[in-house]
């Protein structure tokens, strides 16, 4: 028998793939060749100030842990701040994306993270794991991705104590 497919949400961990026969049966275990991952997105409607030229910060309604900022910067943009707060574990990057998309930044020639304070993401990077492996950088990668473009190279270093990262972009 074949596998007719449809999209049934799991929680905030994307999505499986389903044979409808099983589905109307009641077995929910697909395959495990079958899961497909399906981007968490927050469904809230974040208000986003361009508080200086070219200056952005975005901060979602009733969740004042969730918070992104972000200035351009010779064609690329240095992100100050990317807290994801209550909403979907892995929303983070997908939230960057649509804020440089609503912003007229869509196509940045690099993502730089100056000052990273992320205590998982900063031990990461001391172990020697490469940026783009990293918390912040899955974020980075995600957002990237869903910009349509492509992570070409990571650099990474330590200016004034704190560590940093950055990823060059490619477009088709």
């Amino acid at each position: 028998m074949g596998w007719s497919v449809t999209r049934r949400s799991v929680a905030s961990r994307g999505a499986v793939l389903l044979d409808r026969a099983r589905a109307a049966k009641g077995d929910l275990a697909p395959p495990s060749n079958t899961a497909a991952k399906v981007p968490a997105r927050s469904t809230a409607r974040p208000d986003i100030a361009e508080v200086a030229p070219g200056e952005f910060q975005r901060r979602w309604p009733g969740d004042p842990k969730a918070y992104i900022g972000f200035k351009t910067n010779a064609g690329g943009v240095d992100v100050s701040d990317l807290y994801r707060g209550g909403q979907p574990s892995g929303s983070a990057g997908f939230s960057l994306a649509d804020m440089l998309k609503r912003t007229g930044n869509a196509r940045p020639s690099f993502i730089r993270l100056p000052q990273i304070v992320n205590e998982r993401t900063v031990a990461e990077l001391g172990a020697g794991m490469a940026p783009g492996q990293t918390l912040l950088g899955k974020s980075v990668t995600n957002a990237v991705s869903d910009l349509g473009g492509t992570i070409t190279s990571w650099t990474q270093g330590t200016a004034g104590g704190k560590r940093w990262m950055s990823a060059t972009i490619g477009w088709p």
